[in-house]
């Protein structure tokens, strides 16, 4: 700790710390040291190390070491005690080290400071809020947020595989090209990729021309780096391209490195925003220099974009001379994103994405040039981090936090692209089948109405048949590209069965039971995937991205056979009677045949349940005389069901 500077202050210390002569105060041991985790959460333990020496020629006085949490680098009567150690008395040359255990309840930089006497010793720890993004902020700069007017008419959009990549082309109104590519493994569940060219960029710092592109969804980590490549109308001259991004649509625009092996504006990517190329003169480019973002990520891409768009204007490419800031991203980035997710299980994914680009991004620019050391520990923290998501992902699954099933697949795949042990993915897919388990509730109705329209011979028949089936267990495989793919059968139950005629003024009705001929069918396509989202509060969350769902029910076949009533003469003693749904139609089918059919499909995001409810209605007319009326109807509801 530092001296202090004032009267007070010291005689502060001399009260809250320091032990009286009684005790011994001139034959005290030292504080060597103090090592804590430089990050930590609120509410959530961590242990930190104090060690005690022995610096003099005799034996030292029993002693009491005090530690507390503080606000700054001085103790106060605002410090939180955390423990109050009795240390023995220690022999000329001995140390002893003494493990703590603290729970932080406020976030912001604290300092943990362990004293004995006046000899103390301090370790710096950032508090933050579960799933808050623990990147070290940057030193205060000049950011400079932009407002892009989108040209969503030009936009491109298409799911790309996670096992194979994919490519998508946008073509903007003046003829800017933008062409992404995704690397197989590059996202780690299918996602929706949309490329929306950028007309305008109000507040841009530079006066020329420009072509800039959207790339949702914002934020998307990737798990290999994919390749934007920008294609303006107009060839802009290398000596005048500032090649920028921005994060969040806007905020903190910024330089960006473009690689250095093509002459085309070809950008690395390891997470989506916006992305572009301007026209700027020297002058516009050094002012657009001296604006430093707000956010720790940005700023260090920044950094490394001047110096790479300098080299390539040059001509001389050096990777030595970005080490600097490939390190610093690591400390303030990378590292601490790691270290906090050792205990937070939010952030893993976010933490394992950063490593991915930064490893990916330091092989490309600065390959063997003593990056190694951070590698080594970054993958063994990765370790660390991994166990920790997939013990208490598992059991937020469990507890029906369903966007944690499809996390697991995603942590799993990361492991495959960094080369982890196989056993994660074994473990993986095993938890996969317990937590992402689905339970079908069914029911169908047929009814047929049946009369002379003219009423000759007076000839009504109604016949009604409902099917049911409850808790169909699904069975869930998972694909290489993270969909859950299910189905399962269980025998239908005939709930209702009544058949009733009348015809010359004579009624005759009829119901019976039923033999089950073939069982019900369900073969379900349930697209599931998690990404990490900010919330209003600053908290960072797995939210579950449900594409539409593709189900196949067959309701099987059944024997009816009469038991009462008297059926009518021109039917056997039993028919064979089918399910007339074969499929959920999708609502856009649906919506061409609105006289028909009414759709309705309801998602509760709190309570993972998919419900799908499906009429139709139809009149049909024979020979001018009989109508026949026919109502059908299929509800469903599926609900996450996890196998303890």
């Amino acid at each position: 700790m530092r001296k202090a500077g004032s009267a007070f202050v010291v005689a502060l210390l001399l009260v809250t710390l320091v032990p009286s002569v009684a005790e011994g105060a001139t034959r005290l041991p030292s504080v060597k040291a103090v090592r804590a985790p430089e990050n930590a959460v609120i509410n959530q333990t961590f242990s930190a190390d104090v060690v005690v020496v022995n610096k003099l020629a005799r034996r030292t006085a029993t002693a009491r070491l005090k530690i507390v949490l503080s606000k700054n680098q001085t103790a106060d009567a605002d410090d939180v005690r955390v423990a109050t150690i009795d240390v023995p008395e220690l022999k000329a040359g001995a140390r002893r080290t003494y493990k703590v255990d603290v729970v932080p309840k406020q976030a912001g930089a604290r300092y943990l400071i362990a004293c004995i006497g006046q000899s103390c010793r301090t370790a710096p720890v950032r508090v933050t809020k579960p799933g808050q993004d623990p990147a070290l902020p940057p030193p205060p700069g000049n950011p400079l947020d932009v407002t892009p007017v989108l040209d969503t008419a030009h936009a491109a959009s298409a799911l790309v595989p996670a096992d194979t990549g994919g490519t998508i082309t946008a073509t903007g109104l003046d003829g800017s090209v933008f062409v992404l590519d995704v690397p197989p493994d590059g996202v780690l569940t299918d996602e929706q990729i949309t490329l929306t060219p950028v007309t305008s960029l109000s507040g841009k710092p530079f006066a020329g021309a420009m072509s800039a592109v959207d790339i949702t969804p914002h934020g998307l980590q990737l798990g290999q780096l994919a390749t934007l490549t920008i294609t303006p109308p107009d060839a802009i001259p290398l000596t005048r391209q500032l090649v920028f991004a921005t994060r969040e649509a806007g905020k903190d625009f910024h330089a960006y490195p473009p690689t250095q092996e093509t002459s085309a504006i070809s950008l690395q990517l390891s997470h989506f925003s916006d992305y572009g190329v301007g026209n700027a003169t020297s002058t516009e480019r050094a002012a657009a220099k001296l604006r430093a973002p707000a956010d720790a990520q940005a700023q260090i891409e920044k950094l490394i974009g001047d110096q790479a768009q300098e080299m390539k204007r040059e001509g001389n490419f050096d990777g030595d001379q970005l080490v600097p800031y490939l390190l610093d991203y690591y400390r303030r980035v990378v590292k601490p994103r790691l270290d906090a997710a050792v205990t937070d299980d939010t952030l893993a994914v976010l933490a394992m994405a950063s490593f991915l680009g930064w490893t990916r991004t330091s092989q490309l620019v600065a390959a063997d040039h003593g990056l190694s050391e951070q590698a080594t520990e970054g993958f063994g923290l990765v370790l660390d981090v991994i166990q920790n998501a997939f013990d208490k992902g598992f059991d937020r699954c469990m507890n029906r936090e369903t966007a944690y099933a499809p996390a697991l697949l995603m942590l799993a795949r990361m492991v495959t692209i960094l080369g982890g042990p196989e056993s994660v993915s074994d473990q993986a897919i095993d938890r996969l089948q317990k937590c992402a388990r689905f339970e079908l509730d069914f029911d169908a109705r047929v009814r047929e109405y049946t009369r002379d329209d003219r009423s000759q011979g007076h000839v009504e028949e109604e016949g009604d048949v409902e099917v049911a089936a409850s808790d169909v267990a699904l069975i869930t495989t998972m694909t290489d590209a993270g969909r859950f793919e299910t189905a399962g059968t269980q025998d239908l139950v005939v709930t209702e069965w009544l058949y009733y005629n009348s015809a010359s003024y004579a009624t005759d009705w009829a119901a019976g039971n039923a033999e089950l001929v073939a069982p019900l069918r369900v073969e379900a396509t349930i697209p599931l995937s998690s990404r990490l989202e900010t919330s209003a509060d600053g908290r960072t969350k797995f939210v579950l991205n449900r594409g539409r769902p593709w189900v196949e029910i067959d309701p099987g076949k059944l024997k009816l056979y009469y038991t009462k009533g008297n059926p009518a003469y021109q039917f056997p003693s039993l028919f064979v009677y089918e399910g007339s749904f074969r499929s959920i139609w999708t609502p856009e089918l649906i919506a061409a045949r609105p006289g028909f059919f009414r759709f309705t499909a309801f998602f509760d995001e709190s309570l993972p349940k998919l419900g799908l409810y499906l009429e139709e209605r139809s009149t049909h007319r024979e020979f001018d005389q009989f109508i026949t009326d026919r109502f059908s109807r299929l509800r469903m509801e599926l609900e996450h069901a996890p196998k303890r």
